[in-house]
């Protein structure tokens, strides 16, 4: 009898609960200073405490749709065993969005110099001609451009940098020399003179080969029209020796430059 009696008091107690939870919900607001609310998702959760926060959005402080782009940069070929070589480098673009353009794209190398590795190989006692080895001169091809990645950061606490990542991918030509022929100009003016045997054994099918490239680079704006720039290049050249042989050499380029979009920007 004692639980019958419990068990008819719990049920009496759900149901009272539940009633009045129902009239709660359905009850006017007569203050209209409290909203009843029915959370049916966890999405609705944002309505309880509506304009209590507030998300800022901020465009980019270099715009860059619809803008062109011109770049300068000094570069040097930073992996050649033999060779010291460096020269210019320059980009004309066009953004379609902000994260994405494509344009043309250009190097031009100077005179390469002689390393001490090279020297040492030639000089005597060794006399070693370095065979095998290739010389960019020109570089030429079309690009696209994904920067995928902004932000800013404090120098000091008293200026904010604003920067873009990117990555290129493109294709093109590369005009090269071959090594051999710089070694015996320079060996000629030295008065000395190379096996001709040496310059017949891996002479290139031609000057100029079809060429591979990607890169990474970072963006710092200084303007909304003017940036420092700087850019980590890849690019994989596809050799053929008169002996049929085929050779894949990559040149690891790196550059600085300034950029400039045009035309201004529309905004701030």
């Amino acid at each position: 009898m004692k639980h019958k009696v419990l068990l008819l008091f719990f049920l009496f107690s759900v149901s009272v609960f539940a009633e009045t939870l129902d009239n709660l919900e359905l009850s006017p607001d007569d203050s209209k200073s409290i909203k009843q609310l029915k959370i049916k998702n966890l999405s609705d959760l944002q309505k309880l405490t509506p304009k209590d926060s507030v998300s800022v959005i901020q465009k980019r402080y270099l715009p860059k749709t619809f803008r062109g782009e011109f770049k300068l940069s000094a570069s040097t070929i930073v992996n050649h065993t033999f060779f010291y070589l460096g020269g210019v480098s320059g980009t004309v673009g066009f953004f379609i969005r902000e994260d994405h353009g494509f344009g043309l794209e250009g190097f031009a190398w100077l005179p390469p110099l002689f390393k001490m590795t090279a020297n040492d190989m030639i000089n005597p006692p060794n006399q070693i001609v370095p065979l095998g080895v290739f010389l960019s001169q020109f570089y030429t091809g079309v690009y696209y451009k994904w920067s995928p990645f902004f932000g800013k950061f404090s120098v000091l606490n008293r200026k904010i940098v604003y920067f873009d990542m990117y990555m290129t991918f493109g294709g093109g030509i590369n005009w090269v020399l071959d090594a051999v022929d710089v070694i015996v100009k320079q060996l000629n003016q030295t008065g000395r003179k190379l096996d001709e045997r040496y310059s017949r054994q891996m002479a290139l099918a031609e000057d100029k080969f079809p060429a591979f490239s990607v890169a990474v680079g970072q963006t710092f704006s200084m303007t909304q029209d003017w940036a420092f720039n700087w850019e980590l290049k890849l690019i994989n050249t596809i050799l053929k020796y008169q002996n049929d042989r085929t050779y894949f050499p990559v040149d690891v380029n790196f550059s600085i430059g300034i950029n400039y979009y045009f035309p201004g920007a529309k905004y701030r």
